[in-house]
């Protein structure tokens, strides 16, 4: 088996899309509690509080809904299975868990997880993947991450696991002038895959290869730094 022991999947973008009423959903937000904001935002300032789990309640009826009927990405199913008969499978999401679950559901893919991790858990990235690879008893060095969001990557990279970024359709290299984003991504060793069918084989490359960059230069430093000692 390598390194690699587990391997942990974002959901919606990655494997699924719900296609949820956000205009809708953001609009009963502002009425029932005055507040303005972006999604990821507002989980993250409300978390904890009376007024997430209002929030959270409000957003989870708009995605309850989606989550009948999941757009679920070609290959999605056979890259998770093919993953999971080697690695052990956790899936983190921004989705409420009740939505979550049912979305897993109706997709194929619950029977898949370890561990399933949603804001009702951790309302960040890099704190649901902590939580993730807590839950599976391995170490995040001992980790993929497979997603589709630069914040999904910087995530995994700062607690050591290798990840790998899912592109459907579209693609924006350039993020300004002086800059670009697969150029970056491929520097720091992070593969960019266009199709879930190029999943399994990836991380059985990385299995059998050793990690790319990132986790070769920056896992050491990690493991010796005090700071990261609740990892």
């Amino acid at each position: 088996m390598g390194w690699v022991r587990a391997v942990v999947f974002d959901m919606d973008g990655t494997l699924l899309l719900l296609k949820v009423r956000w205009g809708d959903a953001m609009d009963k937000v502002r009425k029932m509690l005055g507040v303005e904001g972006r999604f990821l935002r507002l989980v993250r300032e409300l978390w904890g509080s009376d007024r997430f789990r209002v929030f959270s309640s409000v957003v989870e009826e708009f995605e309850l809904e989606a989550a009948e009927n999941p757009h679920v990405y070609p290959g999605a199913v056979e890259a998770v299975a093919r993953v999971s008969e080697r690695f052990d499978i956790g899936f983190v999401t921004m989705q409420g868990r009740r939505a979550a679950l049912k979305a897993l559901e109706r997709a194929g893919l619950l029977g898949y997880a370890k561990v399933i991790i949603a804001r009702d858990d951790a309302p960040l990235r890099i704190l649901q993947l902590v939580e993730a690879f807590r839950a599976l008893g391995v170490s995040p060095f001992q980790g993929v991450v497979v997603a589709d969001k630069v914040n999904d990557v910087c995530s995994a990279i700062a607690i050591g696991a290798q990840p790998v970024m899912v592109v459907h359709g579209r693609f924006s290299p350039a993020v300004s002038d002086t800059d670009d984003l697969a150029e970056d991504l491929e520097a720091l060793g992070v593969p960019i895959v266009r199709s879930l069918a190029e999943v399994p084989r990836v991380v059985e490359r990385l299995a059998a290869d050793g990690p790319e960059l990132v986790t070769r230069v920056i896992s050491p430093w990690l493991r010796a730094a005090p700071r990261q000692r609740w990892l």
